[in-house]
């Protein structure tokens, strides 16, 4: 096995799987962060058997049952505590997170690092000479804390970002201040509620994530970090269909979860309520249903209680886009949480609609390479219009700045 490379390199995550099993067995699989310190050669060691709680090399090796073996005779003689694997995981994600930083500024593109991306979705609606231009992207399904040692509830701000091959500036998966809270309530409910990517996320090499959480207290000053720290992934060159990733902090982890999409396009959604069905009292005393256009002063009209998901075939994990946390705006347009999802050139999209009537609806849509589709989602008592406006992800010639991005084309090889 090899050992972990230093610096950046040692924040790859790393999957238990040769290329040609990831091809047989394509499973969701939980990757770990191999925490460069020196021990085993490449095998878990103290540290990363507390962080993560699970091993990627085989453990029929004679060899790493042994290296548990005297882990476990460490532990019991008090040669390791959690205090001493958090003081040194602290140690060394300050560490790499400095050297990302420095990274980013002596780049080719330097940037001030706290900069968020200034690129807008929906950028490249005309297709070029030769047809479009395809490449990888990423959707991220979830963000959730587990393994919590706090006492519920609990108010959770600050910011999930990605940095990609567009700008290297931030883009927001997850972003709330201090005064603007996210209240979880208890440990099975944990998801973040995600609010972006604001863009469709385009990946030529390393996919950079950003984890700065921490809960609110009382004061500012004792407000308690959950996790600050880099993570970097090479995903555009990924067959696993979702990947886990998990951050270990001193009271919380955090579980990411995302899927690779190779030869992604951008999708933008918007969904406007137009009808709804009520009942309408007849002349002679009997009671029918009938559909009526949604009209905003009545209340029942803007109280949508359902959800939005959309899904990629043969990806059990779906993009949330509307929770029902949210009223229905001007005109019966839906304030969607998301709205941005990368869409593989050549599957279906599956849009899954659950009502408040608990009525389920799915309707598949074909991806195209650019322009704008419509469709018509009946969920129960409402009908939903819906539109997509389809864009290529990136264009040397659309976009202002010229990244030496190549199309990064799978198929071929599966």
């Amino acid at each position: 096995m090899n050992k972990p490379r230093c610096g950046l390199d040692s924040c790859f995550r790393h999957l238990a799987l040769s290329q040609k099993e990831k091809l047989v067995d394509p499973k969701p699989r939980r990757a770990r962060l191999v925490l460069d310190y020196g021990g085993g050669g490449g095998m878990a060691s103290e540290e990363e058997e507390f962080l993560f709680g699970f091993y990627t090399e085989d453990e029929e090796d004679p060899a790493a049952a042994e290296a548990k073996e005297q882990r476990a005779k460490r532990r019991a003689e008090g040669e390791w505590g959690k205090e001493k694997v958090m003081a040194k995981y602290k140690e060394q994600q300050m560490e790499l997170q400095l050297k990302y930083l420095e990274s980013l500024k002596s780049s080719e593109y330097p940037i001030r690092v706290d900069r968020k991306t200034t690129k807008s979705p929906m950028r490249n609606l005309h297709n070029g000479i030769g047809g479009p231009e395809l490449y990888t992207s990423l959707n991220v399904l979830a963000v959730k804390l587990i393994k919590c040692s706090v006492q519920f509830p609990i108010d959770v701000y600050g910011h999930v970002s990605v940095r990609d091959d567009i700008d290297a500036k931030r883009v927001f998966i997850f972003r709330r201040v201090r005064d603007n809270c996210q209240k979880i309530n208890d440990a099975q409910g944990a998801f973040l509620s995600l609010t972006g990517p604001s863009r469709g996320i385009v990946l030529h090499s390393v996919l950079h994530i950003e984890v700065d959480l921490k809960i609110r207290s009382l004061d500012p000053e004792s407000d308690v970090e959950i996790a600050n720290c880099c993570l970097e992934d090479k995903v555009a060159t990924s067959y696993s269909k979702v990947i886990r990733s998990r951050v270990a902090g001193p009271l919380c982890s955090v579980d990411l979860t995302y899927a690779p999409v190779h030869e992604a396009v951008e999708a933008t959604f918007k969904f406007t309520l137009s009808q709804i069905k009520a009942s309408i009292k007849r002349p002679n005393g009997s009671v029918a249903r009938q559909w009526q256009p949604f009209n905003k002063d009545n209340k029942e009209h803007c109280e949508i209680l359902g959800k939005i998901t959309v899904g990629i075939s043969g990806i059990a994990e779906g993009v949330l886009l509307y929770d029902g946390s949210s009223s229905v705006g001007e005109g019966g347009l839906i304030r969607l949480q998301r709205r941005v999802v990368a869409a593989p050139m050549w599957l279906p999209l599956y849009i899954n609609t659950v009502s408040r009537d608990g009525k389920n609806t799915t309707t598949s849509v074909c991806p195209t390479n650019c322009g704008c589709q419509t469709f018509i989602v009946t969920a129960g008592s409402y009908e939903l219009k819906g539109a997509i406006v389809w864009s290529s992800l990136y264009s040397s010639k659309a976009d202002d700045v010229h990244m030496g991005i190549r199309p990064v084309k799978l198929s071929s090889q599966l």
